[in-house]
């Protein structure tokens, strides 16, 4: 009875494979998300917060907001990041820069899933601040 030994092409096919699957299970297990609300009465649809600690980033995909009257209705929500976060045990912080010259600070409660919201606009005085409160993203069932 022979054995047969696989080639250096299927060693190397295989080893690809091996590769593959670490990095993409890695990839998916580095991201948090969450979904998070404002409360209002004008949210269409729910904010989601995609929080990487190991690369430090973090990525808003704001939920659509209702526009009566208008169109679209409701209006779809945008995208903000990856931006660079500082994670450490009890907050995560982080700012998105507009080119308009508004600056939002973000500071995540990572106890209670509240985001404190602070923002500026240029040439206008005082701070609006704001909250959304999120919980962990996750099979339900």
């Amino acid at each position: 009875m022979s054995r047969v030994k696989p080639s250096d092409c299927a060693r190397a096919k295989l080893a690809t494979l091996v590769i593959a699957a670490v990095t993409c299970q890695s990839a998916l297990a580095d991201t948090t998300t969450l979904i998070c609300s404002n409360g209002e009465s004008s949210e269409a649809t729910s904010t989601t917060i995609e929080l990487n600690e190991v690369e430090s980033v973090v990525t808003i995909h704001f939920g659509d907001v209702h526009n009566p009257g208008g169109r679209p209705d409701p209006l779809p929500g945008g995208k903000a990041g990856p931006l660079a976060a500082k994670f450490d045990t009890n907050t995560i912080v982080f700012s998105w820069y507009q080119d308009s010259g508004t600056n939002t600070t973000y500071t995540i409660n990572r106890l209670t899933g509240v985001v404190g919201i602070d923002r500026t606009y240029p040439r206008q005085t005082g701070i609006y601040h704001g909250r959304w409160t999120c919980h962990l993203g996750k099979p339900q069932f």
